[in-house]
């Protein structure tokens, strides 16, 4: 008879060292579950635990047991490269964040942002060493000259003796004859499929065989691969259908916003696909040629609602910077064009008004509102009357017929008087609609502000445009004053076309002058003189320039800077037609 506690060796079961019964042992070295038959009341010598002996691996410890197999050792040298690695690249971008400097020499308005974006980004990676080294840094690009040449020259090899030389940068047209048609008909392989068309290489060999009269068709073939570089009939053809599609285009733009219809006429439409087909192909006839300006002058007039005289026409299509078409890329091959256009638009324009009107429009401002993209959510759409009056104040065209002010004076057909006349309708809503949006740029730049406070001048009623709450600059806070003063008054035009944005400057020392109180230990006073086209003084431009680097800061996106420069204009010109 067996003793208690005793399995005969020809069973599977083993004893429980908690219950003290044997059961049947699993896989894993664990025994069946046992003790219930609801979870958590079963026995706990069924539970599985990890042996004592095994410990776990610490995740730090990297070389804890290492194998002598092949494999193990590979994983291990891999592993210890890969730290070895890594070391030797903290170390050079530990030795080299030093060298990566600002060049101080450059300009300030570029300098500074790269260099508070360059100790920020030490700083908060926790090396104030290096963020001090950038910042105390005076280290500016090499001179251009003889010696830096030279150094240049003494670490780079001289080109070998055995070099080919440079092509000969004179190209030459390329030309196509009958013979090298046949030619290349001829070498197709047999079997080469076709194009889109299903029409195969066989099919044009058969066509051209020598035993049937091919010359009309040859020469067909000739003239339209050769329409690139040369003149036919085809290629009257492609300048017709050209034609044909831009009359449509031109058609299509009056069912849509005249602002829309200029973004897309100056930069899809018209010039890059004209000026594409232009400058590598063969010109149109003069006839062509004659009926693309006409078009395009119909067009003008029909979408836009004003009348080109030749004058303005003149101006409007000379590649100058008047329609804020840039022409820079091509002034190495166009300067002779360029010269004379510019030379030809002095002598279109003489008079002190239009002098003073061409050097105004190409302004910052003046010309930062067509760059703008049309968007109703963002503001940046002006209305059709605000796009007519502007383009016509730009191109000095006639904006209204002439009539008799309320204050006496008579308005020619080209609208400025109502730009500078006191009773003139549009001047408060202009007005206030600025210093509104200076408003909102101290918002965004998170610096509390009111408008005309009272009290700032004791001894008199004026009463700034402005103020802010806390210091602008140097422990002062800002008071600020908006004028408008128009380019060609008669007070400033003597002065406006002579140098731009002298009627800003003008108005400036005159707001200076007023507001002279507001200049003290506590208190600074900086007056907003935007031009009617757009020029503004030293003093308003340096106060939009901190205003936008306060918002980069806060925003983090330096495309702000652009966009306040064209709201800035934008506004300018959406209030402009009440007064015209």
């Amino acid at each position: 008879m067996l003793s208690q506690g005793h399995v005969p060796s020809t069973t599977s079961l083993t004893l429980c060292h908690v219950c003290y019964k044997h059961f049947k042992v699993r896989q894993d070295g664990t025994l069946v579950r046992h003790g219930g038959k609801v979870k958590g009341s079963e026995c706990p010598g069924s539970l599985k635990h990890p042996p004592s002996s095994r410990k776990r691996r610490s995740l730090n410890v990297v070389n804890a047991n290492i194998s002598k197999t092949s494999e193990d050792s590979r994983v291990l040298d891999t592993a210890v490269d890969m730290k070895s690695k890594s070391s030797l690249a903290e170390k050079f971008f530990e030795k080299s964040s030093g060298c990566r400097l600002v060049d101080h020499g450059q300009d300030e308005r570029v300098r500074k942002p790269k260099l508070s974006a360059l100790v920020k980004c030490k700083i908060d990676q926790g090396n104030v060493r290096n963020a001090m080294r950038i910042l105390a840094s005076t280290d500016t690009m090499a001179p251009d000259s003889a010696d830096t040449i030279n150094s240049l020259k003494n670490k780079h090899h001289p080109a070998p003796l055995d070099r080919k030389p440079s092509p000969n940068k004179e190209s030459t047209s390329v030309t196509v004859n009958p013979q090298q048609i046949m030619l290349c008909l001829r070498q197709f392989p047999k079997g080469t499929s076709g194009g889109r068309d299903g029409l195969t290489p066989q099919h044009l060999r058969d066509l051209t065989h020598d035993k049937i009269e091919t010359a009309e068709l040859i020469s067909a073939m000739t003239e339209f691969l050769g329409s690139i570089v040369c003149r036919g009939k085809r290629h009257d053809n492609f300048w017709a259908k050209k034609l044909e599609d831009f009359k449509h285009i031109m058609s299509m733009m009056t069912e849509i916003g005249k602002h829309d219809a200029l973004v897309l006429l100056t930069q899809a439409a018209f010039i890059p696909r004209l000026s594409y087909f232009l400058r590598t192909s063969p010109g149109p006839s003069q006839q062509k040629s004659d009926e693309f300006n006409n078009e395009l002058r119909m067009g003008f007039q029909k979408i836009f609602n004003v009348f080109f005289d030749d004058k303005g026409w003149k101006q409007a299509i000379l590649p100058v910077n008047i329609m804020d078409i840039n022409v820079c890329s091509q002034k190495k091959w166009n300067e002779p064009s360029l010269n004379v256009s510019k030379s030809k638009l002095e002598e279109l324009n003489d008079s002190p008004s239009d002098k003073a009107r061409l050097m105004a429009v190409r302004s910052e401002l003046g010309s930062a509102w067509l760059r703008a993209i049309p968007s109703t959510a963002c503001g940046t759409r002006l209305d059709n009357g605000s796009i007519r009056v502007s383009l016509c104040l730009r191109l000095g065209l006639p904006v209204v017929s002439g009539y008799r002010c309320l204050c006496g004076a008579d308005v020619s057909q080209l609208g400025h008087h109502g730009l500078s006349c006191r009773l003139g309708s549009g001047r408060q809503a202009r007005h206030s609609a600025m210093n509104d949006y200076i408003c909102k740029l101290f918002q965004k730049a998170d610096i509390p502000a009111v408008k005309e406070p009272a009290g700032l001048l004791s001894e008199s009623n004026f009463r700034p445009d402005g103020y802010t709450l806390v210091p602008w600059s140097q422990g002062c806070c800002l008071s600020w004053d908006v004028t408008f003063p128009h380019t060609l008054a008669e007070r400033y035009i003597n002065y406006t076309a002579m140098e731009q944005g002298s009627a800003a400057v003008k108005a400036a020392d005159f707001k200076n002058t007023k507001y002279k109180d507001l200049n003290d230990n506590t208190k600074v006073f900086v007056p907003i003189c935007v031009e009617t086209f757009g020029p503004v003084d030293k003093q308003t431009q340096l106060f939009f320039d901190n205003i936008a680097t306060e918002i980069v800061e806060k925003s983090g996106d330096p495309n702000d800077k652009i966009y306040i420069k064209q709201n800035i204009s934008l506004l300018c010109k959406s209030l402009i037609h009440f007064v015209c």
